[in-house]
């Protein structure tokens, strides 16, 4: 997911941000994996945030740009979504979500 996000309009003409890939600068920003193939981490989704933080969700802009946070619970690896202060705003926990856990595992980071 990308440093910038990009909206999209539905049908009834609200706009809906699109999240995008962020490049991991230890692996360059090309789309390739190491193979040439296709990046299995080159991963866009939109997801709706789980047991979100009400006080911190209260301060977000529409379009708002959050940092995805892998951390862990209980031994087990979860992603937090966090504001630009570093404070939880929720978690992810949508159909995806282990591969992107995988991803970051392996250092790459989503917006």
């Amino acid at each position: 997911m990308s440093g910038r996000n990009e909206d999209s309009s539905d049908s009834s003409g609200s706009e809906t941000p699109t999240p995008k890939p962020m490049p991991n600068p230890a692996r360059g920003a090309g789309g390739g994996g190491e193979s040439g193939g296709p990046d299995a981490c080159d991963i866009v989704q939109t997801a709706l945030l789980n047991s979100p933080k009400p006080a911190v969700v209260a301060r977000l802009a529409a379009g708002a740009e959050l940092d995805v946070v892998l951390s862990e619970s209980s031994g087990r690896p979860v992603l937090e979504v966090h504001d630009v202060t570093g404070a939880p705003a929720g978690a992810l926990t949508h159909m995806g979500h282990v591969a992107i856990i995988r991803c970051m595992e392996q250092g790459h980071s989503y917006k």
